[in-house]
């Protein structure tokens, strides 16, 4: 029996249905070898199959192949491509498309203007998304929750103000707001550092009887770190605390960086503490937070504590963390901890950099210039970058110590680097 149309259509529509594009296209391949009336609907299941399995390329070969076969491209067959588009994150082909729709005089739905504002959203192209939402009303074509999700979060470039604009118009659409719109507003909040517009619409989200989601409270959380309002962060998260949502590494984290940014070394702790209690995974930026504010708080000891805690539990350590923990030996003059530290880096992985060796140099202010020299030895070895600051901290352990023709030297060698001595050199 030689099988039809239909049965290769449905073939075809099988392997899309089940995730196998690359059977789609042999069967697609099949059909052509056998002659069969090759219509829409076993292109437009190819294609499907293609945007199902991210298949960008083969997706477009067969919307031009239709082109070539004089088989009728409709708005399913756009739709399979743009979406193909907006999966593979290729938003100018999506919206060449879109155009070539009304060139065409194709008709565009909502699936066409989500697919391509996501598009657009996901290469953060803001005013091209906001133009879709737009254009969406000369296309009759209705707008709903995913769109103005999408183009919300498109405007996390540029802050939260185009993002209440675009929630504005979803009361104006009648559109039922959801968590996942409001959670892309406050993410877009948090992005341009609008911590009281954030504030606003967690508040406003709840009036609109929706539950906030940890993405909510998290990118609410990051918003205060970023406004330097610690206290309104930790009060942000005992409110996700009470309203049972799931409390995720990503939220404490949130939360320790804004006590780490206002110096508040006792609440950073708790969280860490609170994280262990709750069974949420502690990760490196868990560490390098609290680290940082142990740093901060000129609390050494608790911050090579917690270096020493990374290590038993697995947790990678990177520059940021020994950067910290030396920073926070350099203040307590605790040199021969900074420079321990300096040298585990190379067991960690973890790169040194100038930050790095200006710490440690700082340090040795009270054993003078020769340990200073000798880290600056390191600095050539690792083919660091010396800087400014890196001689200005060595030149300070030497006066220190009274060591002041390793000073002078010193500085003819910053001037040598084709470094600029500032005032404290």
């Amino acid at each position: 029996l030689e099988p039809n149309t239909v049965s290769y259509a449905a073939a075809v529509s099988a392997c899309a249905k089940g995730g196998v594009w690359q059977l789609a296209l042999q069967i697609l391949a099949q059909a052509t070898i056998a002659q069969v009336e090759m219509d829409t609907v076993i292109f437009n299941a190819a294609m499907s199959a293609c945007e199902k399995g991210v298949a960008l390329r083969p997706a477009l070969q067969i919307l031009r192949e239709m082109e070539v076969q004089c088989v009728k491209r409709d708005t399913v067959s756009y739709n399979a491509a743009i979406s193909a588009c907006e999966k593979g994150s290729q938003w100018r082909r999506a919206l060449t498309l879109v155009s070539e729709m009304i060139i065409r005089g194709v008709a565009r739905t909502t699936i066409t203007y989500n697919a391509a504002v996501s598009a657009c959203q996901k290469s953060r192209q803001w005013q091209r998304a906001a133009q879709l939402v737009d254009d969406m009303a000369d296309a009759s074509a209705e707008r709903d929750g995913i769109t103005f999700s999408a183009a919300v979060s498109a405007c996390e470039k540029v802050g939260g103000q185009k993002a209440m604009q675009l929630l504005g118009q979803v009361a104006d659409d009648r559109v039922e707001g959801s968590t996942i719109l409001y959670s892309a507003a406050i993410t877009a909040c948090e992005k341009s550092g609008e911590w009281e517009q954030a504030l606003l619409l967690l508040s406003q989200s709840a009036a609109d009887h929706l539950e906030p989601n940890t993405v909510s409270y998290a990118a609410a959380v990051s918003a205060c770190a970023k406004g330097g309002v610690w206290q309104l962060a930790l009060q942000i998260l005992a409110q996700a605390t009470i309203a049972q949502v799931e409390m995720d590494t990503v939220i404490f984290n949130a939360a320790m960086s804004a006590c780490e940014k206002g110096v508040a070394l006792r609440p950073a702790l708790q969280i860490l503490r609170e994280m262990e209690v709750q069974c949420v995974k502690r990760d490196t930026v868990s560490y390098n937070a609290a680290i940082s504010a142990c740093e901060k708080g000129s609390q050494w000891r608790r911050a090579l504590t917690l270096v020493s805690e990374m290590i038993i539990r697995g947790v990678a350590r990177t520059t940021i963390t020994y950067n910290a923990a030396v920073s926070a030996c350099q203040k307590s003059r605790q040199w021969q901890r900074a420079a321990q530290l300096v040298d585990d880096m190379a067991d960690a992985s973890a790169e040194r950099d100038g930050i790095t060796f200006s710490a440690a140099v700082s340090a040795c202010e009270k054993v003078g210039g020769q340990k200073a020299m000798q880290l600056l030895g390191q600095v050539a070895d690792d083919r660091v970058e010396g800087s400014t600051i890196l001689y200005s901290a060595a030149i300070t352990a030497c006066e220190k110590s009274g060591e002041w023709e390793q000073a002078l030297l010193l500085l003819s060698q910053s001037a040598a680097d084709h470094l600029e001595p500032n005032t404290v050199s």
